[in-house]
């Protein structure tokens, strides 16, 4: 005998008519079960959303505002690092000539003169400046200046400053403890480099150290920047810096694209 319901709407009554109908025909109960009458209608009647304009819109927004974010964090990050080698550079450079810039050297005509002309050297291509006279006349600190704006000017900052007697001093305790002169590695891979007091280190097998530094850097157009107070060589007369270093340093050194010349007190 079948089974009727009063109302088609009776869900839970068909359900149960449903079940007997499985158990008298012996249905076993993990076979999936047609679809009720509550599910047919209910995707029947089921209404999709549609897409929405404005939605859409402000998901591409915040997208859009996200990657700014990310991209502003990055940028934050990088010029961190940049700083970082950057103050790393200026680590080895003396204390009382770490403060100098090309815009904070004062009134003296002298030294803002030569930083200029420094400046105008290195953008022209010049990978040798050297700072020639006297003591006392400023060449360290334009130096110090000119060594900043080198290094800060480079994609990937790195520096190092370094006097010429140091060098010498610290090849004699590599030989002695038969160590790998590391410091020489470190000048010859430097970015920018600075020699300080050229003239003023012992001579001897030394320099030797002092020559190889120059002609490499120089032949790898590396920024190397240089104080001395070592006279430009003249045509038949003696020049320490010529029999220190040989004519091929010497030339290098006071070729006119490179020199800069300090006279005495003015």
């Amino acid at each position: 005998m079948s089974e009727t319901v009063e109302a088609d709407d009776d869900f839970e009554a068909l359900r149960a008519v449903q079940e007997r109908k499985r158990l008298e025909l012996g249905i076993p109960a993990t076979t999936k079960a047609p679809p009720s009458l509550e599910a047919i209608v209910s995707r029947a009647g089921r209404v999709w959303e549609r897409p929405n304009a404005a939605a859409i819109e402000a998901r591409a927004r915040d997208a859009s505002e996200a990657e700014a974010k990310r991209a502003a964090e990055r940028a934050a990050l990088a010029e961190a690092r940049r700083q970082r080698a950057i103050d790393r550079a200026l680590e080895s450079v003396d204390e009382a000539f770490r403060w100098a810039t090309v815009g904070s050297l004062g009134a003296r005509p002298r030294t803002v003169n030569a930083a200029k002309l420094g400046c105008e050297n290195l953008d022209r291509g010049a990978v040798l400046v050297t700072l020639a006279g006297p003591s006392g006349v400023g060449k360290t600190t334009v130096a110090a200046a000119l060594y900043r704006r080198a290094v800060e000017a480079m994609d990937a900052p790195d520096g190092e400053w370094i006097a010429a007697s140091e060098i010498v001093h610290r090849a004699r305790l590599a030989a002695m403890r038969r160590e790998p002169f590391e410091l020489l590695e470190r000048c010859l891979e430097a970015g920018v480099l600075v020699l300080d007091d050229l003239g003023q280190e012992p001579g001897g097998e030394w320099k030797r150290d002092i020559i190889h530094l120059i002609q490499r850097r120089h032949a790898r157009r590396q920024i190397t920047i240089v104080t001395t107070f070592l006279a430009a060589p003249r045509h038949g007369e003696p020049c320490d810096a010529v029999d220190r270093y040989g004519d091929g340093v010497a030339r290098r050194l006071f070729e006119d694209e490179s020199l800069i010349r300090f006279r005495g007190d003015s």
